[in-house]
């Protein structure tokens, strides 16, 4: 049982690799994920496995959707004051809610994960 965040069934297996020349083109982890989100939107970008049980199924988040969170989590960190080159800690579990705050926080300051797991 898989919930799917975005519509699209696209798969990291069809997704045209991004060469090394390319990816000097941007110059940070946020514009990436805007040119991939833009170029490949239903791609799986993420897939977590709810929890250990094989049966408690998974959550695919695609790149469109990725990088909508990834702003949205900007947006705020930045609407609370926080400013380029500020530190910011997060103290996150592993959930599709870590990866978009490790972007969004790359973008509006410096992100320092706190994560035993990592």
């Amino acid at each position: 049982m898989s919930k799917e965040i975005c519509s699209g069934n696209r798969l990291w297996g069809d997704l045209e690799a991004v060469s090394f020349e390319d990816q000097l083109e941007f110059s940070n982890i946020f514009e990436m994920l805007q040119e991939t989100a833009r170029r490949h939107a239903g791609f799986a970008a993420l897939s977590f496995q709810l929890e250990a049980r094989p049966d408690a199924g998974s959550v695919t988040l695609r790149y469109a959707k990725y990088a909508e969170e990834v702003t949205r989590a900007a947006n705020l960190f930045r609407s609370l004051g926080v400013q380029p080159g500020d530190g910011i800690a997060l103290l996150l579990p592993n959930l599709p809610q870590t990866a978009i705050a490790l972007v969004a926080a790359s973008t509006a300051g410096v992100a320092v994960p706190v994560n035993p797991l990592l």
